[in-house]
């Protein structure tokens, strides 16, 4: 045993002598590593990229770019995906990817092993002086469900990405169309789930995600184009961090009918509804949800104001589970979701088939809460 202590303090002073040289031959690498380690690298009002009001694109298109401007910044942010990373759009462009003798590359390779991923994100986050992600298609988050866990229970800041968030990836089928995933990580302690709903929504989040140092994140990320909403451009700023906000107002000068709750690729078709609803005499609110997490640790006073508790005529568009929203919507409440598999076929096809239909949707309301 002694003799083995010996080796070790030997091999400690070889490694702290080189330590040092390190720090005295690279000052300013050492102190960018230095801060790494003390999370004190953080980015402040982190909106790299420009959008107007119209403009689309997919979420996990919005997500790639945000880590091309990651990399660009002093925190040490890397990670990688289940071979989907092309799908996944999680990779670092002109990154060869991190192997023996490139430990200066970003873009790690695990393979089909989606457990052994996440357990690996959890260690190299563990170890401290790094931002790392983990990333598959959020159907297959249920293959590395016990590490996330165990990032929450440890209250480590891994970071989830999942694109293909809902049955519009269409043709893949039922096998790789997520429907219980929202809820069962909603439903899991200390740790905060995302689904924006746009561009705008999404550059905020992630300043947070890439910011945060306690629990692990998700971040549900749709497949499909999704167009910059104008109230995500003039609320959300204040808004998206406290996981829910009034996306578009009821009028001011007209009594307030209802609440439309949506998260995601659905609060787009939520705004649809409520233009049909003002032409049928119904002055009804819409909410962007992007966290319920976040949502539910804000004030009373806080929620009342986005929910007002005498405004008893409510609906949630969410393309998954329904369980979690009479949470929001009470027990009378309408959901509109998906409490079944889905198909394989065409994706907007399914979505009329399933019912995320801005008429249809409509209808329901009227049908539920107008005699």
């Amino acid at each position: 045993m002694k003799v083995l202590i010996k080796n070790k303090k030997k091999t400690y002073q070889e490694w702290l002598r080189s330590f040092n040289q390190y720090k005295m031959k690279y000052p300013e690498t050492y102190n960018v590593m230095m801060d790494n380690f003390g999370k004190k690298n953080m980015v402040q009002n982190f909106r790299p990229l420009k959008y107007s009001v119209g403009e689309s694109e997919a979420i996990r298109t919005t997500v790639h770019k945000l880590i091309q401007e990651t990399a660009r910044t002093n925190i040490n942010f890397w990670g990688g995906s289940a071979d989907l990373s092309s799908s996944n759009k999680t990779y670092f462009e002109d990154d060869s990817g991190f192997e023996p003798q490139n430990y200066e590359n970003k873009n790690v390779y695990y393979g089909v092993r989606e457990f052994a991923e996440a357990s690996a994100a959890n260690g190299i986050t563990l170890y401290g002086g790094s931002k790392n992600f983990a990333s598959t298609f959020f159907v297959f988050s249920d293959y590395m469900k016990n590490a996330i866990r165990m990032a929450a229970l440890q209250n480590i800041p891994t970071i989830f990405m999942f694109s293909h968030d809902s049955i519009a990836l269409g043709q893949d089928g039922p096998t790789h169309q997520p429907v219980e995933h929202l809820d069962s990580l909603r439903a899991m302690p200390n740790l905060t789930l995302f689904r924006p709903a746009d561009a705008i929504e999404t550059q905020i989040i992630w300043e947070y995600v890439v910011n945060n140092t306690e629990g692990p994140t998700v971040l549900a990320m749709s497949r499909q184009d999704l167009p910059v909403l104008s109230g995500t451009l003039k609320n959300g700023e204040d808004g998206v961090l406290k996981g829910g906000y009034i996306l578009s107002p009821a009028k001011m000068d007209v009594k307030q009918d209802g609440i439309i709750i949506a998260t995601g690729s659905e609060v787009e078709l939520a705004l649809k509804v409520q233009d049909i609803l003002r032409g049928k005499s119904q002055n009804v609110s819409v909410v962007s949800m992007p966290s319920t997490d976040l949502f539910d640790k804000q004030s009373e006073s806080y929620k009342e104001q986005i929910l007002p508790s005498k405004i008893t005529q409510r609906l949630s568009i969410e393309m998954g589970s329904t369980l979690s929203w009479y949470k929001y919507v009470g027990t009378e409440g309408l959901t509109i979701g998906i409490d079944h598999f889905g198909l394989s076929g065409d994706a907007t096809e399914m979505m009329q088939k399933f019912g995320f239909n801005a008429s249809k949707i409509a209808n329901k309301y009227l049908g539920k809460y107008i005699v």
